[in-house]
C-alpha cells in the first residue's frame, strides 16, 4: 500500500486486488484510500483538537448550563433562514430545552471539539437513533424537529440496527479554514459508529437536512443521497445571496448495500462486519 499511497496516478485494479487480499480489507475500502492518498495511519483528529462527549464534558466539572451556553454561541453564528408567517410552526426547529434535554439522555452521541490544552470550543455535532416511523416522514421532507423527543429515539441498551438522524454539525466561522469542518464531523462520527459496532450496535440508514451551504457539501463528502427538498425548511442560497431556497433532505440506506460511506473511516475491517451483518455479498 505504502507504494502508491503518494502516486498521482490510477493504481491498477491488480493491484487494489492484491492490497485487499493480504490486508483483508475490502477492495470498495482500498480503493476510497486511494483515490483520497490516505496513509492507514492518518490520526483520528489532527493533535491540536481534542473532541470531548458531553459526559466527558461533565466529568471535567464543566457545568451543563455553560455547555448549553457554547452550543448555543456556535449555532448562533449561523442564523437559520426562516420562510415568512409559518402560521402552522411546520418551520419550527423545536424548543431549545427540549433538545437539551435530549443532550442529557444520549451523553455519547454528543461531540464537542476544542483547542488542546484550552477552553476554546471551536465546533459540535449531535446525532439521535430514531424510530423507523420517524425516519420515514424525515426523508419524505416533513420537519420532525418540533416535536421530536424520547418516544421518538432509541436507547443502546440492546443492540440492535439504528436510524441514525444527524441532527447538528457546527464549527465556528472563524475556524472554518483553520479546521477542515468535514474532517473533524467525519472522524468524530467514525469512532462512534466504531465504538456502536464493537456492541453490537450497526448503523441501518442515516439522515439529516442541510440548512446551510457547508452542510450540503458535507453531506457529499460523506456519500450521503439528495432524496427530497424541505417541505418547510429554507436555507439561504449562499452567505452573500440571500435568496432563499428550500433546504435538502440526504439520506443513505447501509443495510442495502450502500457502504461507501464506510470508506472514510480507519478501521479496515468495520466495512466487512457490516457486510457480514447486514448479509451483503460483494458484486463479482
Amino acid at each position: 500500500y505504502s507504494k502508491w499511497e503518494h502516486e498521482t496516478k490510477p493504481v491498477p485494479n491488480a493491484h487494489v486486488s492484491e492490497i485487499a487480499r493480504v490486508l483483508s480489507i475490502q477492495e470498495l475500502y482500498v480503493e476510497q484510500l486511494l483515490k483520497e492518498r490516505v496513509s492507514l495511519s492518518y490520526p483520528t483528529l489532527e493533535s491540536k483538537y481534542v473532541e470531548e462527549s458531553f459526559s466527558d464534558l461533565v466529568a471535567r466539572g464543566i457545568p451543563e448550563r455553560k455547555i448549553f451556553d457554547i452550543i448555543d454561541s456556535i449555532y448562533d453564528e449561523y442564523p437559520s433562514a426562516v420562510i415568512e408567517s409559518p402560521d402552522d410552526g411546520s418551520n419550527d426547529y423545536g424548543d431549545a430545552e427540549k433538545w437539551n434535554r435530549l443532550l442529557v439522555h444520549y451523553p455519547q452521541l454528543f461531540r464537542m471539539i476544542s483547542e488542546r490544552n484550552s477552553e476554546n470550543y471551536v465546533a459540535y455535532w449531535m446525532v439521535l437513533s430514531i424510530t423507523d416511523e420517524l425516519y420515514d416522514r424525515t426523508v419524505a421532507g416533513e420537519n420532525i424537529n418540533k416535536e421530536c423527543d424520547y418516544m421518538d429515539t432509541h436507547g443502546f441498551f440492546v443492540p440492535r440496527d439504528h436510524n441514525i438522524y444527524i441532527v447538528d454539525m457546527f464549527t465556528r466561522k472563524n475556524y472554518l479554514d483553520r479546521i477542515p469542518l468535514n474532517r473533524v464531523i467525519r472522524d468524530g462520527f467514525f469512532s462512534l459508529v466504531q465504538e456502536m459496532a464493537e456492541h453490537g450496535h450497526f448503523i441501518k440508514r442515516i439522515v439529516t437536512h442541510a440548512a446551510e451551504v457547508r452542510s450540503e457539501k458535507l453531506c457529499n463528502d460523506l456519500r450521503l443521497e439528495p432524496v427530497c427538498n424541505h417541505k418547510y425548511h429554507r436555507r439561504y442560497r449562499s452567505e452573500t445571496d440571500k435568496t432563499l431556497i428550500p433546504a435538502k433532505i440526504y439520506a443513505v440506506d447501509l443495510s442495502k448495500g450502500d457502504l461507501s460511506i464506510l470508506a472514510h473511516q480507519s478501521d479496515p475491517m468495520l466495512i466487512n462486519r457490516y457486510m457480514e451483518h447486514f448479509g451483503i455479498v460483494k458484486p463479482s
